[in-house]
């Protein structure tokens, strides 16, 4: 079995789990990752979100951006960029206006949105399938966020709001896949050692 075999299995077992949550847990224990999240000394202090429009098979995060902007403080959200294969953070002052269904199905910020500058960017919140106690994280395979991560500029630390139910015991890595900084369930704060947020922090 190769790597990316491996790979395949893992997302469809993280996908299965999913998928056996009712939407009333899906929706509580989503809503409990995002308390987590939203209690954590780090995050209270940053200034900027880059977030992203959730699938529904992952953590709902808007709540994250409705808080957000109600605090005034500044959101980014991902778009697409099919052709170079990369992701632009664009900034959004809205969740109702200035969105538009993307090439995939996936909504983003509309073309006339202003690009957001990586280094102005204090926060990341960063999607998956599937996580380990390590902070690895299996995306859907197209590596759109593992070159976003390495871009130069981007140095905020990088958090996963994810199921328990996405948790597994070990993921398989290759070179160019990308850890996040933590990942935070609806029960629980798993931090990266040597990462940009400090455990005691969390």
């Amino acid at each position: 079995m190769t790597i990316r075999d491996d790979k395949a299995r893992i997302r469809a077992e993280a996908r299965a789990r999913v998928a056996g949550l009712s939407p009333a847990e899906k929706s509580r224990r989503s809503a409990q990752a995002v308390e987590r999240f939203l209690a954590l000394p780090t995050v209270a202090g940053a200034a900027t979100l880059l977030a992203y429009w959730p699938l529904a098979e992952e953590v709902d995060v808007l709540p994250v951006c409705r808080r957000w902007l109600a605090d005034g403080r500044r959101l980014a959200a991902v778009r697409v960029d099919w052709g170079r294969r990369v992701l632009d953070p664009a900034w959004v002052e809205s969740l109702e206006r200035g969105w538009v269904t993307g090439a995939k199905g996936v909504r983003e910020p509309w073309g006339e949105a202003p690009r957001a500058e990586r280094a102005d960017i204090g926060m990341v919140l960063v999607p998956g399938v599937a996580f380990d106690a390590e902070c690895r994280r299996l995306g859907h395979g197209a590596g759109f966020y593992d070159r976003l991560l390495v871009m130069e500029g981007l140095s905020a630390p990088r958090v996963a709001l994810a199921f328990e139910a996405q948790l597994m015991d070990q993921l398989p890595v290759e070179a160019h896949d990308e850890p996040v900084d933590a990942v935070v369930t609806e029960s629980r704060v798993l931090v990266r050692a040597g990462g940009r947020l400090a455990p005691p922090e969390c």
